[in-house]
């Protein structure tokens, strides 16, 4: 489960507030026109002297040629800059997804280079949305941001229809940076605008829930529901016939501190408990591969049981040591029938795609959740959406209920019988998945991890899955 690099809040929101920050609009200058620009959404003409003339540059200069902006970002600034022209009162892009513009790195390294929208008024009461791109030396890449997102990730809703500061930046270059610059312009149109709301505060963490009582005996929705997994863990061992505990392919995990064995899954009293402990040796006990200091356990159902849309479920009790990530979470597969290999039936590509329904974090202590999607794949072209700011309460025996509404074009997040966050793009994936459940440790989790507090047990009373009537037929 891939997770972008993350920018401190705190640092990011102090250098966007230094020297160079976009102009923000009185309400005066605010009534007056705001323009919309042509049908291909053109922003500014790079052969217009007298627009690029109103060019401003913060910490950077510039020159315009063969209708590129060639602008060097100047080593040591905190927060170097080019804003951009716009008509007064701003652009109306309401009719557009998003701005974005092409960029050569003429140095002979990565760079990553940052875009950023405005609306009127402050930046408390109306944040901007920023994105970024990591671009290698002598390559062109688009720095293209959508509307309502921070770096890929639900952010400020910004108004579209007064956008009243577009600029260009970098963070801290260690050497000057030249780059060209052309073709800024609004892209798309609002349907291409991922749809998600976020229905949980921080608040939520502390207001103790009372599970409903249908929980677990069907799905949120109603529906003509078949159930079509129902594993209770019951006996004292593990149903191979659905689950293997390793992953399809030799580890261990890149970036992690674990490897996975047998003996780190246990199922006695009716749960499954994947052990977490400070226990050195070789990935699935296997001395071709390679030691990890730390021990722990999963299970995943690739090659045994799949399914396309329906509610997937499970009922769990995380631990709770830091520097352990307890995850549910579905993994493509074609299936052998498609002839293809163990790499191309998980592919995330070609309509594929990962879906987060769990990721916790002991670091944050009880009442947060991270969901998230990833899809083409894990390399340059790797995209991936996700919210860790999901918030739950205490129930009274601190066991939580997950699931996700898989539905075409559509994924919806409950937890404990409440819906707590949607996602709405035609991108959702249209392909079988298995399930996996796993407690990794470090990585995105943290290295620091709490040795006093090891063993530790992630519990998961049952795994259950329904399907619908009208979309078992898409699957045929």
């Amino acid at each position: 489960m891939k997770t972008l690099p993350k920018i401190r809040a705190s640092l990011l929101l102090a250098l966007l507030l230094t020297t160079g920050a976009t102009k923000t609009f009185s309400d005066t200058e605010i009534s007056k026109s705001i323009y919309s620009p042509p049908i291909n959404g053109t922003l500014l003409d790079f052969d217009d002297a007298k627009m690029t003339s109103k060019l401003k540059f913060n910490d950077t200069h510039g020159k315009i040629e063969k209708e590129q902006l060639q602008v060097t970002f100047q080593a040591g600034a905190h927060y170097p800059n080019v804003v951009f022209p716009l008509p007064e009162g701003g652009w109306d892009l309401s009719a557009f997804a998003g701005v974005e513009l092409d960029i050569y790195n003429g140095q002979d390294h990565d760079i990553t280079a940052y875009i950023r929208v405005d609306n009127p008024g402050s930046h408390k009461q109306s944040p901007w949305n920023t994105q970024r791109v990591r671009i290698g030396g002598g390559e062109s890449k688009v720095l293209k941001l959508m509307f309502g997102q921070d770096f890929g990730q639900p952010g400020f809703k910004v108004n579209s229809a007064q956008i009243t500061g577009i600029q260009l930046f970098m963070i801290r270059p260690k050497e000057d940076i030249n780059l060209l610059v052309s073709n800024l312009k609004a892209w798309g149109s609002p349907k291409d605008i991922v749809e998600t709301s976020a229905l949980t505060t921080p608040r939520d963490r502390s207001i103790s829930v009372t599970p409903p009582e249908w929980l677990g005996k069907r799905p949120p929705i109603p529906g003509n529901w078949v159930q079509t997994l129902n594993e209770n863990f019951d006996g004292d061992t593990l149903n191979t016939s659905i689950w293997t505990p390793r992953f399809p392919w030799d580890g261990p995990q890149p970036g992690q501190l674990q490897r996975y064995t047998p003996e780190n899954v246990l199922v006695e009293d009716g749960k499954l408990k994947l052990i977490s402990e400070k226990r050195k040796g070789h990935e699935n006990n296997n001395p071709s591969l390679k030691t990890r200091e730390f021990s722990s356990g999963l299970i995943q159902s690739y090659d045994k049981w799949a399914q396309r849309y329906g509610y997937f479920e499970a009922r769990v009790k995380f631990p709770t040591a830091r520097g352990l990530w307890p995850a549910f979470w579905l993994m493509p597969d074609r299936g052998a029938e498609s002839g293809l290999n163990i790499w191309q039936r998980r592919d995330t590509g070609n309509q594929g795609m990962e879906i987060d329904i769990i990721e916790h974090l002991t670091e944050w202590g009880p009442g947060r959740n991270n969901v998230a999607l990833h899809w083409d794949g894990y390399g340059d072209d790797h995209k991936s959406w996700s919210n860790n700011r999901i918030y739950f309460g205490p129930t009274p025996d601190g066991w939580h209920t997950f699931g996700v509404l898989w539905e075409p074009g559509k994924l919806t997040w409950y937890i404990d019988g409440k819906k707590v966050v949607a996602y709405e793009n035609d991108r959702v994936s249209r392909v079988p998945a298995y399930i996996k459940l796993n407690t990794q440790i470090g990585g995105w989790a943290t290295k620091d991890v709490d040795l006093s507090k090891l063993p530790d047990v992630y519990g998961v009373d049952y795994v259950r899955v329904w399907q619908r009537h009208d979309w078992a037929e898409l699957t045929k």
